[in-house]
This record gives C-alpha cells, sequence and structure tokens, in this order.
C-alpha cells in the first residue's frame, strides 16, 4: 500500500533498544491514496509497534508488528528475543526469568499474575496525589489489591512522606 500510495510518508520513533541488535519502534505510515492496476484506496494512516533485529551486517533480519495496544507484548517479545540470543547459562537464565517477570507485570491487569512479578520484599514509593503504595512491609491497601475496587485510594500512602 506505501509503496503505490500518493505523498507517503513513513517515520519511525524509538521506543527501546536492548543489545547490539534488538529495537522497538512506533512506525507511522500514511498516504493521501492511490490507484494503480492492482487496487485503489484513499487516504490512510497505519500506527503500529514493530520489534526489529537486525544481523551483524546491519540489515533486518526479523521484524514482528504488533498493534498499539499491545506494547505490553511488543515489549515482552522484545524480552523474549534478547534471552534467546544468549549463549546457555546463567546470563540467559537471568533474562529469561525478566522477560517472563515483565511478562507478568505488563499483561493486562490480573491482580494474581502480577503478584508473580514482584519480590516479597517489594518497597513502592507513590509521590503522586492520590498515590496508592503501602510502606514497606506493610500490606497493600485494598484499592491495589483488586481492580475496580469502590474504596478510594488514600491520600498519602507512600514510604516516605509526601511533602504539603
Amino acid at each position: 500500500m506505501l509503496f503505490a500510495a500518493d505523498n507517503p510518508t513513513l517515520a519511525f520513533e524509538t521506543l527501546a533498544t536492548l543489545g547490539e541488535s534488538l529495537g522497538l519502534f512506533r512506525m507511522l505510515a500514511h498516504g493521501t491514496g492511490a490507484s494503480d492496476d492492482f487496487a485503489s484506496f484513499g487516504a490512510f494512516e497505519i500506527d503500529n509497534v514493530v520489534l526489529i533485529e537486525v544481523g551483524a551486517e546491519g540489515r533486518q533480519q526479523w521484524i514482528e508488528f504488533f498493534a498499539p495496544d499491545r506494547l505490553g507484548d511488543a515489549i515482552d517479545r522484545l524480552y523474549e528475543r534478547f534471552a534467546a540470543q544468549l549463549p546457555e547459562g546463567a546470563a540467559r537464565t537471568r533474562a529469561t526469568t525478566a522477560a517472563r517477570s515483565l511478562a507478568a507485570a505488563l499483561e493486562r491487569y490480573d491482580v494474581e499474575r502480577f503478584a508473580t512479578a514482584l519480590a516479597p520484599t517489594v518497597v513502592g514509593v507513590d509521590h503522586r496525589r492520590g498515590g496508592c503504595m503501602a510502606p514497606a512491609g506493610s500490606k497493600p491497601p485494598r484499592c491495589c489489591r483488586s481492580c475496580g475496587s469502590s474504596r478510594k485510594p488514600p491520600t498519602s500512602s507512600s514510604a516516605e512522606p509526601t511533602p504539603s
């Protein structure tokens, strides 16, 4: 479509890079339409998240597309691809574990699955108004443990005092 379009534009915004060969990008393409022997179409806009892996010569050897609302899946795949590149051993095991933990944290919010990504002694400090983090060593407030809780978050529940 892009190659046949009138006034085509293609832009990439770097979202993340990992290692020597992996990049995550937002790809925006648009054109004012076109008509040829194959098809006719009007103005269009394409917005995707793209995972690209390049080889030693700097040319693309892997490309994977994600819808914009699947950014979490794209980040998960970025880490999976990175882990797969590493030689067997401790570094690969750590990277694979990190990818799984990240996947759990980025998944559509599921309290039980999200909890598997947190260390038992995790410390969260929330400096926002109406933040919903609990002090270290205490149980998080109900609003943090259940989506859709009717209880409003406390005005200050961070591990450090919020300045007035």
